[in-house]
């Protein structure tokens, strides 16, 4: 039993300890992320038909 807790109070520490390193990822315009210089590609995952709804310029689909 003492060892069952003792393993329990060490996975609660180690879970803790790991959610605090994360920062949070901003939210970013595609005409701010262009103003900006980029030049990578971007994949749009979703369906044919939510791409063809509407897209950022330049990305490819990727269903």
């Amino acid at each position: 039993m003492r060892l069952l807790t003792l393993t329990l109070a060490v996975l609660v520490l180690l879970l803790s300890a790991t959610a605090w390193g994360h920062d949070a990822i901003p939210d970013i315009s595609p005409e701010s992320l262009y103003s900006n210089g980029f030049e990578g590609l971007i994949l749009d995952v979703r369906s044919a038909e939510e791409f063809a709804e509407g897209h950022v310029p330049g990305a490819l689909n990727v269903p």
